[in-house]
């Protein structure tokens, strides 16, 4: 019999970083799957439709449900997600719930699977950001709510068990964004949307828990040093913000800096991983140098399979798991720009092609399929009742 896996995304960057199990489990036979999303279909990136298209094996059911998401009022999206997902979970009455990360989206669902004892499975817990954002809490709440986790990285693993729970629950798979060689933009494909030259800074800066000041005055330094490299020498690469609050203080900025630099800035407002990936992977090959600057998770998750120079910007990633490409500076105009010239240099560039990633690829065929079909989620007794040490 046919196990019933749904996987819940309410975040863009969810969508992207829990697609390549998504993709695992549609093609195969053994479980039925459904794909739940909380987030406007605004942000849901038309490539990766393509790319279902072509790589799914078997038809699958998209559900969508929209949260009325408000940048001022995450409470109300919040207490949305979780009446409409009740009647939703009640009607399709999966035997596991797939959920990834520390999103309050996340959250929500986490509490009315738990509620409805729907075992969870938890994908990235266990990491430390100590950034002063919600993350942390929000990450460890939902571990305590799962039943099965599956970490990035071995540190992580372990982190779960100290929290108490069993070790045959906790497994570890490493970063999910380690299996997109088949879903990234091809060098032709950037070429053509895009007019490149051989150095490239792929810049994006998410809000911060700060004040709007406090928010005006970190972009500011950061486009400030940008400007240095705003010539024919560079192709800026900006990317859009995140969905939060915040969001608008930086984006009305970057716009006004794209305005005035057009010939050697490229402004995005979603990049989407199908081209954000494949600009990143463009540093594998002779004639691209990219860099990654910010202060995005993909800063530290993202740039190390692809050797990329990364410069880290504040204290948004703060206590992640890092690998020796990463730069971390403050918002600083002029320690920006030293750590640019240095992410560029020859020296720093011998280094990063040495390094290890710490996010390493496993087998999700191993780690996660099979160990999910060998379970007997139609009496999940078992797999509810936690022994917390």
């Amino acid at each position: 019999m046919k196990k019933k896996i749904l996987f819940f995304t309410g975040n863009r960057s969810e969508y992207y970083l829990i697609f390549p199990i998504l993709i695992e489990f549609l093609n195969d036979n053994r479980f039925n799957t459904v794909l739940l999303q909380a987030h406007n279909l605004y942000y849901k990136n038309k490539v990766f439709d393509k790319i279902l298209e072509s790589k799914v094996k078997n038809k699958f059911k998209f559900s969508y449900f929209l949260s009325n998401k408000s940048l001022y009022s995450n409470l109300n999206t919040f207490l949305s997600i979780m009446n409409k997902s009740k009647l939703f979970l009640k009607k399709t009455k999966p035997d596991i719930i797939f959920l990834y990360g520390d999103r309050f989206e996340t959250y929500a669902l986490a509490n009315v699977a738990f509620q409805l004892n729907i075992p969870i499975a938890h994908i990235e817990g266990g990491d430390i950001t100590n950034s002063g954002l919600n993350d942390d809490s929000v990450r460890h709440a939902i571990t305590k709510l799962s039943h099965l986790h599956f970490t990035t990285n071995e540190m992580s693993k372990n982190k779960i068990i100290k929290l108490g729970e069993e070790k045959w629950r906790v497994k570890d798979i490493g970063f999910t964004g380690n299996y997109y060689k088949n879903y990234k933009a091809s060098k032709k494909e950037i070429e053509n949307r895009f007019s490149i030259k051989k150095n490239v800074i792929l810049f994006t800066l998410h809000p911060e828990k700060i004040s709007d000041k406090q928010q005006l005055f970190r972009i500011n330094r950061c486009l400030e040093a940008l400007k240095f490299f705003a010539n024919k020498n560079y192709t800026l690469i900006i990317t859009g913000p995140n969905d939060e609050k915040g969001n608008k203080i930086i984006l009305t900025q970057i716009i006004k800096f794209y305005k005035k630099n057009k010939l050697n800035v490229i402004y995005v407002e979603n990049l989407g991983s199908y081209f954000y990936l494949g600009i990143m992977a463009l540093n594998l090959l002779k004639n691209f140098k990219i860099i990654c600057m910010g202060n995005s998770s993909s800063i530290i998750k993202e740039t190390p399979i692809y050797k990329c120079p990364a410069i880290n910007i504040g204290i948004r990633q703060k206590g992640r798991l890092q690998a020796n490409n990463i730069i971390n500076c403050d918002f600083n105009k002029d320690e920006i720009k030293k750590s640019i010239l240095k992410a560029f240099s020859l020296n720093f560039e011998k280094k990063v092609k040495k390094l290890k990633n710490p996010y390493g690829q496993k087998s999700y065929k191993n780690n996660i399929l099979n160990f999910i079909y060998k379970m007997n989620l139609k009496s999940n007794k078992f797999i509810i009742k936690k022994e917390v040490y």
